[in-house]
This record gives C-alpha cells, sequence and structure tokens, in this order.
C-alpha cells in the first residue's frame, strides 16, 4: 500500500478508475519513464488508456 501511496495523485487517480488491476510499480516505472522525456501527465494517462484499451481487445 506505501507504493501506491507514494504515486503522484494523478497516476493514483487514474489507477482507481483502471478496469485491470495494475500494480503501483509498473504503472510508477512508465510514469517516471514518460516523465523523464518530458511527457505530461495527460499524454502519460492517456498511454496508459491505450495500454489497458489494447489488453482488453486482445482478451476479448
Amino acid at each position: 500500500m506505501r507504493e501506491y501511496d507514494r504515486l503522484p495523485p494523478e497516476l493514483r487517480a487514474w489507477m482507481r478508475a483502471a478496469t485491470l488491476p495494475w500494480s503501483p510499480r509498473s504503472c510508477l516505472k512508465i510514469w517516471k519513464q514518460a516523465r523523464a522525456k518530458g511527457e505530461e501527465a495527460g499524454v502519460i494517462i492517456g498511454r496508459l488508456e491505450r495500454a489497458e484499451r489494447r489488453t482488453l481487445e486482445k482478451a476479448a
């Protein structure tokens, strides 16, 4: 739970609404890599949403 509590607020909000059970560690890794490239929070959230959508489509 501590890992989750340390996440940026935008990322925690996305994880709460996510359909799949994402791990805080994997989300934070994606977040940090994207932020290091200068991506804004909204762009990163969009990336996570697309990844989740693709995963769900594969399962269908």
